[in-house]
């Protein structure tokens, strides 16, 4: 967020925390029916699971229950739109691009690799970063975490 600009990191760090609240939500209201759900499923077809048991995404539980806790608007269309960010509105569009970019860099349990962030070449685009740079960004964050 520091690196894209006009973003506040605060809330960058924040969306990001907070991207998959819904799988929280739907794996506590229904932990017995959420274990039936693949783990290593991603995007479209975790939505699906989600959907055929429960009648809706963790994407929406979350933005629901962000309302609910009154966050604010642009963190509530990032939790929406983080695997669309091109369906996010102008106001919260940058800030969902990096928790798209963000959320990518973290489903790898295999290290950051410039493939990781193939799928967000449009994100990276709109956000005027490259992938060398988001990758050095994201370790820079990692060894701050670690030291």
């Amino acid at each position: 967020a520091g690196v894209a600009g006009g973003v506040s990191p605060s809330a960058a760090y924040t969306a990001g925390l907070l991207h998959e609240l819904g799988r929280f939500v739907l794996a506590s209201v229904a932990p017995q029916k959420y274990r039936h759900i693949d783990a290593g499923l991603v995007c479209e077809a975790l939505l699906k699971e989600e959907e055929k048991s429960f009648s809706l995404n963790h994407v929406e539980a979350g933005s629901n229950l962000a309302m609910r806790w009154h966050l604010p608007n642009g963190i509530n269309e990032a939790l929406r739109c983080y695997l669309d960010p091109s369906s996010a509105g102008e106001a919260a569009a940058a800030l969902t691009r990096i928790v798209a970019v963000a959320a990518h860099l973290g489903a790898s349990g295999n290290g950051l690799t410039p493939e990781l962030l193939e799928p967000c070449a449009e994100s990276l685009a709109a956000l005027k970063l490259d992938a060398a740079t988001a990758l050095s960004e994201a370790e820079r964050a990692l060894e701050g975490l670690v030291s």
